[in-house]
């Protein structure tokens, strides 16, 4: 059974506000809010689900230009690494607390399966997965 366990500092709108004063960026906190970024998991998914696919043209559209819009050139503002090192932590807390949600706490108990059992399984999924059965 999987317990729900809150994510504390990730859903937390007091540590995003403690996290944008720490990056010297409370001035833009309340337009970040009106964003729809009020905490730093909602942070963390205002570029896409995976930050590894967040290009610079993808960044500035969904964040610089809505954060600071009456910038002529929001690429080029003084707060730019900041607002994108927020965005990384935000991301990095994220991906952290979904870790720590599925690794095997003490007293998990581990299903042992043995090695023929283990041959057995992986012969059946292969044969379920072969190119053969995939064309139908």
């Amino acid at each position: 059974m999987v317990k729900a366990t809150p994510l504390a500092p990730l859903e937390s709108k007091k540590y995003f506000k403690e996290m944008l004063a720490r990056r010297g960026l409370s001035e833009l906190h309340t337009i970040i809010g009106q964003c729809g970024w009020h905490t730093a998991a909602q942070f963390a998914y205002s570029c896409g689900v995976n930050p590894s696919t967040v290009t610079n043209k993808i960044w500035e559209k969904r964040v610089l230009r809505r954060v600071l819009p009456n910038e002529d050139k929001p690429s080029e503002h003084p707060l730019v690494n900041d607002l994108r090192r927020l965005w990384h932590e935000s991301q990095q807390m994220h991906e952290a607390e979904c870790r720590r949600a599925h690794d095997k706490a003490p007293g998990d108990v581990t299903c042992a399966i043995s090695g023929p059992d283990r041959r057995k399984r992986r012969r059946e999924l292969m044969d379920e997965l072969s190119p053969e059965t995939a064309r139908g």
